[in-house]
């Protein structure tokens, strides 16, 4: 049971993004962020308010030539 708490703990503090936060992030635009959710390009999470929640992974992933910066 403690690997599994363990596990959720970290799943938790995963870094995860806003729309805005990611287009900060990597200096590219809330819609070429959101261009890249809508064609498949970009994997993200939809909230119970609409909104998205983008994994810093897969943020870094389909833009690797970005620096991806972390939300404070």
């Amino acid at each position: 049971h403690e690997q599994f708490r363990n596990g959720l703990e970290a799943a938790r503090n995963a870094v995860e993004y806003t729309l805005t936060e990611a287009a900060q992030a990597t200096a590219l635009s809330r819609p070429t962020i959101f261009r890249a959710i809508k064609t498949g390009k970009l994997s993200a999470r939809r909230e119970a308010d609409k909104s998205y929640r983008i994994d810093a992974s897969e943020l870094a992933r389909v833009f690797p030539a970005v620096s991806v910066n972390r939300p404070d």
